[in-house]
Protein backbone atom coordinates (compact mmCIF):
# COMPACT_ATOMS: atom_id res chain seq x y z
CA UNK A 1 0.00 0.00 0.00
CA UNK A 2 2.93 2.45 0.82
CA UNK A 3 4.75 1.71 -2.15
CA UNK A 4 1.25 1.82 -4.55
CA UNK A 5 0.37 5.42 -2.60
CA UNK A 6 4.32 6.93 -3.00
CA UNK A 7 3.87 5.93 -7.09
CA UNK A 8 0.49 7.40 -7.72
CA UNK A 9 1.55 10.90 -6.07
CA UNK A 10 4.83 10.66 -7.76
CA UNK A 11 3.32 9.98 -10.75
CA UNK A 12 0.99 12.91 -10.12
CA UNK A 13 3.69 14.83 -9.30
CA UNK A 14 5.71 13.96 -12.71
CA UNK A 15 2.79 14.84 -14.93
CA UNK A 16 1.72 17.85 -13.10
CA UNK A 17 5.03 19.27 -13.74
CA UNK A 18 3.86 18.95 -17.62
CA UNK A 19 0.48 20.48 -17.50
CA UNK A 20 -0.13 21.77 -13.61
CA UNK A 21 3.25 23.29 -12.24
CA UNK A 22 1.44 25.05 -8.89
CA UNK A 23 0.37 21.49 -8.09
CA UNK A 24 3.89 19.55 -8.63
CA UNK A 25 5.57 21.08 -5.09
CA UNK A 26 2.31 20.14 -3.28
CA UNK A 27 2.55 16.61 -4.67
CA UNK A 28 6.16 16.35 -4.14
CA UNK A 29 5.20 16.97 -0.60
CA UNK A 30 2.66 14.63 -0.25
CA UNK A 31 5.50 11.85 -1.46
CA UNK A 32 7.53 13.24 1.10
CA UNK A 33 5.19 12.84 4.33
CA UNK A 34 5.02 9.09 3.14
CA UNK A 35 8.01 9.09 4.61
CA UNK A 36 6.64 9.32 8.38
CA UNK A 37 4.33 5.89 7.91
CA UNK A 38 7.65 4.57 5.68
CA UNK A 39 9.84 5.27 9.08
CA UNK A 40 6.92 3.31 11.24
CA UNK A 41 7.07 0.37 9.10
CA UNK A 42 10.76 0.18 9.17
CA UNK A 43 11.24 0.09 12.80
CA UNK A 44 7.97 -2.27 13.62
CA UNK A 45 9.81 -4.16 10.89
CA UNK A 46 13.03 -4.59 12.17
CA UNK A 47 11.84 -4.59 16.45
CA UNK A 48 9.54 -7.57 15.27
CA UNK A 49 12.86 -9.36 13.85
CA UNK A 50 12.01 -9.40 10.63
CA UNK A 51 14.54 -9.42 7.79
CA UNK A 52 16.78 -6.57 6.43
CA UNK A 53 15.15 -7.14 2.82
CA UNK A 54 11.34 -6.24 4.53
CA UNK A 55 12.19 -3.27 6.76
CA UNK A 56 15.10 -1.91 4.83
CA UNK A 57 13.00 -0.47 1.58
CA UNK A 58 10.69 1.61 3.81
CA UNK A 59 13.91 3.05 6.13
CA UNK A 60 15.00 4.22 2.51
CA UNK A 61 12.09 5.90 1.87
CA UNK A 62 12.32 7.75 4.73
CA UNK A 63 15.38 8.37 4.15
CA UNK A 64 15.17 10.17 1.10
CA UNK A 65 12.43 11.78 2.51
CA UNK A 66 14.67 13.06 4.77
CA UNK A 67 16.94 14.40 2.36
CA UNK A 68 14.68 15.32 0.07
CA UNK A 69 12.83 17.67 2.35
CA UNK A 70 16.30 18.92 4.18
CA UNK A 71 17.55 19.57 0.42
CA UNK A 72 14.38 20.25 -1.93
CA UNK A 73 12.43 22.01 0.48
CA UNK A 74 14.13 23.38 3.39
CA UNK A 75 17.39 24.97 1.87
CA UNK A 76 15.77 24.54 -1.85
CA UNK A 77 19.17 24.07 -3.45
CA UNK A 78 19.00 23.92 -7.03
CA UNK A 79 20.80 20.38 -8.06
CA UNK A 80 18.27 19.23 -11.32
CA UNK A 81 19.59 22.29 -13.25
CA UNK A 82 22.25 22.33 -14.13
CA UNK A 83 22.88 19.12 -12.60
CA UNK A 84 24.90 18.85 -9.36
CA UNK A 85 25.43 15.24 -9.15
CA UNK A 86 27.10 15.30 -5.75
CA UNK A 87 23.51 15.72 -4.69
CA UNK A 88 20.84 14.55 -7.64
CA UNK A 89 22.87 10.98 -7.68
CA UNK A 90 22.11 10.06 -4.01
CA UNK A 91 18.73 11.81 -4.68
CA UNK A 92 17.90 9.96 -7.49
CA UNK A 93 18.98 6.31 -5.84
CA UNK A 94 17.26 7.01 -2.55
CA UNK A 95 14.33 7.91 -4.74
CA UNK A 96 14.21 4.84 -7.45
CA UNK A 97 15.67 1.97 -4.99
CA UNK A 98 13.16 2.07 -2.18
CA UNK A 99 10.51 1.90 -4.40
CA UNK A 100 11.47 -0.81 -6.70
CA UNK A 101 12.46 -2.93 -3.97
CA UNK A 102 9.35 -2.05 -2.19
CA UNK A 103 7.58 -3.53 -5.22
CA UNK A 104 9.75 -6.74 -5.41
CA UNK A 105 8.17 -7.35 -1.59
CA UNK A 106 5.25 -7.28 -2.91
CA UNK A 107 6.08 -10.54 -4.25
CA UNK A 108 5.61 -12.49 -0.89
CA UNK A 109 2.21 -10.79 -0.52
CA UNK A 110 1.45 -13.12 -4.21
CA UNK A 111 1.19 -12.29 -7.80
CA UNK A 112 -1.42 -9.74 -7.84
CA UNK A 113 -0.38 -7.35 -5.35
CA UNK A 114 3.14 -7.58 -7.27
CA UNK A 115 1.26 -6.81 -10.52
CA UNK A 116 -0.84 -3.93 -9.08
CA UNK A 117 2.34 -2.94 -7.23
CA UNK A 118 4.33 -3.00 -10.88
CA UNK A 119 1.43 -1.37 -12.51
CA UNK A 120 1.93 1.42 -10.35
CA UNK A 121 5.73 1.66 -10.81
CA UNK A 122 5.65 1.86 -14.11
CA UNK A 123 3.04 4.00 -14.52
CA UNK A 124 5.55 6.73 -12.29
CA UNK A 125 8.47 5.81 -14.36
CA UNK A 126 6.46 6.86 -17.83
CA UNK A 127 5.19 9.77 -15.64
CA UNK A 128 8.73 10.77 -14.50
CA UNK A 129 10.13 9.91 -18.42
CA UNK A 130 7.24 11.81 -19.99
CA UNK A 131 8.26 15.16 -17.66
CA UNK A 132 12.00 14.80 -18.04
CA UNK A 133 11.12 14.52 -22.28
CA UNK A 134 9.67 17.75 -21.56
CA UNK A 135 12.82 19.44 -19.41
CA UNK A 136 10.77 19.14 -15.89
CA UNK A 137 11.18 16.01 -14.97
Amino acid sequence: MLANTINLLAAAMFLARVSRPSWARPLGNLSLLMGLPALLLAVQGWRSGYQLLVWLPPLLWAVFALFGLVVDVLLQVEFRRPQRWAILGPFLLLFYLPLIMMWGMTWLAGVPYWAITGLTYFAMLGASLYASRRGVG
